[in-house]
């Protein structure tokens, strides 16, 4: 077999077992693909015609990037920032960019263009690796998704600023260095990404929820697309970062209420796994060029003086902006303002992103030793961030107590040892009708599981009534459970029908805002009311189309039944779960009382509004109940079929012929 043909298998199992690691141990992957890269080095003679060419390094590496960040981006949850988003991911970066170029240019030998390239391609933040550390560690939601958020569109700052370098910079188009004619230029370049990212958004969702049924031809036309828009983009010269980000957060905002969740868990993992992938790549390919970069003391030398620069300008500028614009976003909003913590914890979280390396290895006006450090010098930067965020951040967010306390990992371990095993209790129960397994092992086992769940129960009691602990995390505790138990009841009402995938994301944002609040020491925390306006209710008044605009109201006004039906139902649930608990003694009625007193409230102010929506417009309500009877019924048939299915008894063609009929 040919060279290249064993050379590209190599790197497709390199590209799998790094995001295997990474998978398993984040920042392992990057690091054993450095470390390979640097070994091949040795074998530079073979290695190097392996290398990617410019072109086909940002042409196959830089969209995925794009995409895997803004699809796993929560934008319901993001919207809440999104004043302090944009300009962490514009002034932030265009700061970052500017310290960066100017240390390099004042205080190294490489020249100014040097340092704008290194600023550029480093003024990305990495969301993927992120994201998992602060969910992990419990922190305010929002806060993940304010850090994914900036990392999404900070990275399409980078690839843009770093395709406005190279324009400006460009030495057969000359025009272009008129200040009038190049903003020109990148204002029609953005237009045009931002009109292909957005159509293009749209045929894909149409192309998904088409081929909801087969998974696998949804993965295979969100590659294709992907790469698609990106081509399509170059050739007309407006902005593939643009128009590829765009796709993706149409796509991933649509298809969170058109596909079904292990549809959209399938593409998730399939671009985190790119993700992961070119990642790792990147590294390897940049460890290659940062071994080739030492070649004398001098240059260690000179590297070494660089990486220093670089993390100082970096630090200091995340530094500025962080402490700068969070406060300027605080006195313009009416809302709680972010504190020195989140502030804190903002400036920390400025991991690097492989984008980096993918942007420099696509350098083509640079010669091969500038290009081979300014990748040592952002390998090294992308490693050190990357690093110093997994063995800190964790522990910074538990210092500023912006997680839970650890009374609260305690409780949940033993409600959730407490539930495993009293669902094994009624799995024997059902075992008494088989006479096989009737008798004195089944008494025995079930014996021993009936004493381990006392002994749970006596544990969780004991850490109510423990007077040692601190009343505060006590409640603290009890407030976050009771939010735990208002998500399930949620979830089983979807189970069942009788909620909307659309109106389960708004509960499950209106939930999640509200376990922040605790975390932030807001107790009880707001009620919250759910935004039931859309985009297409908007749009609709906005050109006058009565019937579109009919037709949004009355989803606006189901949505908001649903949602009312379902906060007055569950609320009520937990209020009663809280009132046995006290009349059971299992948790002091002091720090319950006031929860279940919230609940109740909750549960009459939805109840309210279901009576005034009644009286208002008696048909309507009428028609909105008709619809979710509806939505159960048709719902429980699906099931039937399914389960037919799975026993054999009907063919997986007539079941969809007759799921067809039916629905």
């Amino acid at each position: 077999m040919p060279t290249l043909q064993l050379a590209l298998i190599a790197l497709l199992l390199v590209a799998c077992g790094a995001a295997i690691a990474q998978h398993r141990w984040p920042f392992v992957g990057w690091l054993l693909s450095t470390l390979l890269g640097a070994s091949l080095h040795l074998l530079a003679p073979t290695v190097e015609p392996l290398l990617p060419a410019p072109d086909l390094a940002y042409f196959a590496g830089l969209p995925p990037l794009l995409f895997a960040s803004a699809w796993q981006l929560n934008g319901r949850l993001a919207r809440t920032q999104l004043s302090l988003v944009l300009l962490l991911a514009t002034v932030g970066v265009a700061l970052s960019s500017a310290a960066i170029a100017s240390a390099v240019a004042y205080l190294s030998p490489l020249a100014l263009t040097d340092g704008l390239w290194l600023g550029a391609a480093l003024a990305a933040i990495s969301p993927g690796f992120i994201r998992p550390l602060l969910l992990a560690s419990g922190v305010p939601r929002y806060l993940s998704a304010l850090l994914t958020a900036e990392g999404a569109l900070s990275q399409l700052v980078a690839a843009a600023g770093f395709s406005a370098i190279a324009t400006l910079i460009t030495p057969d188009r000359p025009e272009l260095t008129a200040w009038p004619l190049l903003v020109r230029t990148l204002a029609t370049t953005g237009l045009g990404g931002m009109l292909i990212g957005v159509g293009s958004g749209l045929l894909l969702y149409s192309g998904l929820r088409a081929a909801k049924q087969q998974p696998y031809i949804q993965v295979t036309l969100s590659l294709a697309v992907v790469w698609l828009v990106f081509g399509l983009a170059a050739s007309l010269q407006v902005s593939g970062a643009i128009a590829v980000v765009l796709l993706g957060l149409v796509t991933s905002w649509l298809a969170t209420a058109g596909l079904s969740p292990s549809n959209r868990e399938l593409l998730a993992q399939l671009w985190a796994y790119l993700d992961y992938s070119i990642g790792a790549l990147a590294c390897l390919f940049a460890g290659w060029a940062a071994a080739a970069q030492f070649q004398s003391l001098d240059a260690g030398l000179t590297f070494v003086w660089l990486l220093l620069l670089v993390v100082g300008a970096g630090a200091i500028a995340r530094l500025l902006a962080t402490y700068l614009l969070v406060p300027l976003v605080n006195s313009l909003r009416q809302v709680t303002p972010l504190d020195w913590r989140v502030q804190t914890l903002l400036w920390a979280g400025g991991t690097r992103s492989p984008v980096a390396l993918v942007l420099l290895l696509s350098l083509e006006s640079v010669g091969e030793p500038s290009r081979n450090l300014l990748l040592a010098v952002a390998l090294a930067v992308l490693l050190l961030t990357t690093a110093l965020s997994r063995a800190s951040l964790g522990n910074l967010a538990r210092y500023l107590e912006l997680t839970p306390p650890s009374l609260a990992a305690r409780v949940e371990r033993l409600q959730a040892q407490l539930t495993a095993k009293r669902e094994a209790l009624r799995q024997f129960s059902d075992l008494e009708r088989f006479k096989p397994w009737t008798g004195t092992v089944v008494d025995a086992i079930a014996q021993d599981y009936t004493e381990a769940i006392y002994h749970t129960e006596q544990s969780l009691t004991s850490i109510w009534v423990d007077r040692r602990l601190p009343a505060y995390d006590l409640r603290q505790v009890l407030w976050l459970q009771a939010l735990s138990i208002e998500m399930m009841g949620y979830r089983y009402l979807y189970d069942r029908g009788l909620l909307s995938e659309p109106v389960l994301a708004k509960l499950e944002l209106r939930v999640t805002l509200r376990r922040d609040a605790v975390l932030l020491d807001f107790m009880p925390p707001p009620f919250f009311t759910l935004r039931t306006q859309s985009w297409q209710l908007g749009l609709a008044q906005w050109l006058r189309a009565s019937r579109w605009e009919r037709r949004a109201r009355q989803q606006a006004t189901l949505t908001k039944y649903e949602a009312d039906a379902a906060i007055a139902c569950v609320c009520a649930q937990v209020a009663q779960t809280l009132q046995r608990s006290i009349e059971d003694k299992t948790i002091g009625a002091a720090i319950a009382q006031e929860c279940a007193a919230a609940y109740r409230e909750d549960s009459q102010v939805a109840n309210r509004n279901l009576a005034a929506a009644a009286s208002q417009d008696p048909a309507q309500v009428s028609r909105h109940q008709r619809q979710i009877v509806q939505r159960v019924a048709a719902l429980g048939e699906q099931d039937a079929l399914e389960q037919l299915v799975r026993d054999g008894t009907l063919s997986a063609d007539l079941a969809r012929a007759l799921r067809t009929w039916t629905f």
